[in-house]
This record gives C-alpha cells, sequence and structure tokens, in this order.
C-alpha cells in the first residue's frame, strides 16, 4: 500500500520506518518528489521535502502529509511530528455531538433593531456582524414587525 501511495504522489522515498501511533500501526516515509524518466528536472526539485504518516485505523489507511523545502524541513519537522504522532481516536463528547448550524428565515415578532431582534434568539455577541451582513442590513436598522430575517438555528431545519 505504500509503495502505491508513494507512486501516486510521485515520490521517491529516501527512508521509512515501522512505529506505533497511540496504538495504531504506522509507516512513516520521508522522501523527495520523482522525477519521470526522460524529463528534465525542475531546477527545485531537489528542494522540496515531505514527511508521509501512514496509519492503519481498522480497515481504513490515514495517510499524512508534511511537505516543506528542503532548506526548511528541520524548522517544520516538529510540528509535522506533532500533527501525525497526535492522531488518535476522538472521544471528546463536545466534538462527537456536534449539530450542524442551519440559517432560518423567521418573521419578525416586533419592530426592534436587528440588534434586539438576532439577540432575542440567541445570536452570540461575537457573531453579530455576521448574521447583520448576511441579512444585508446594519445592527441598527429598524426591522419592523413581520419582516424576515434570518438567524442561526442549531440541530435539525
Amino acid at each position: 500500500v505504500i509503495k502505491n501511495a508513494n507512486t501516486q504522489f510521485a515520490l521517491t522515498p529516501i527512508s521509512s520506518e515501522n512505529r506505533t501511533v497511540n496504538g495504531y500501526t504506522a509507516v512513516t516515509v520521508l522522501s523527495t518528489p520523482t522525477i519521470p524518466q526522460g524529463q528534465q528536472a525542475p531546477a527545485d526539485a531537489d528542494k522540496t521535502m515531505v514527511l508521509s504518516y501512514y496509519i492503519q485505523k481498522d480497515q481504513n489507511i490515514f495517510a499524512i502529509h508534511g511537505v516543506s523545502a528542503n532548506k526548511d524541513f528541520q524548522s517544520y519537522q516538529n510540528l509535522f511530528l506533532n500533527t501525525m504522532q497526535g492522531f488518535s481516536n476522538l472521544t471528546d463528547i463536545s466534538k462527537i455531538n456536534v449539530q450542524p448550524e442551519y440559517i432560518r428565515v423567521i418573521n419578525a415578532p416586533r419592530q426592534a433593531t436587528l440588534s434586539d431582534l438576532l439577540s432575542s434568539y440567541g445570536t452570540t455577541q461575537a457573531r453579530m456582524e455576521e448574521f447583520a451582513i448576511l441579512n444585508g442590513m446594519k445592527l441598527t436598522d429598524i426591522v419592523p414587525a413581520g419582516q424576515l430575517f434570518k438567524v442561526p438555528q442549531k440541530g435539525k431545519a
């Protein structure tokens, strides 16, 4: 599988190593771009490094690649390693149970500023400007009773 992946991405391995990442079988491969036979190498072909981790979880293999200029590889290597070696099962319930957010179009129940109406429907202060733009209005604009406007809604539409 690893050989096929390197061929698919046109990489020539420099080194590889079997590892374990948080209990999962993994293979690390350090590579450079492959220059097809008969083609002239681009001037910067020897200037790129690719660190790849191929991690097997159940019947899937996850490929994570870190790519940088050869001259910068040492400065990025720890960032690549921290990311790749951080692969693990997701157990944070707040991230597992994330519900999609929808935009709900509703009639203004009363005349008020857009800001007041958005607040009454649970829009956070941090998202007020975003929903003003979405509504094509300013937060200080008066929305007449009965006018349609958009608010965020979590969960099912």
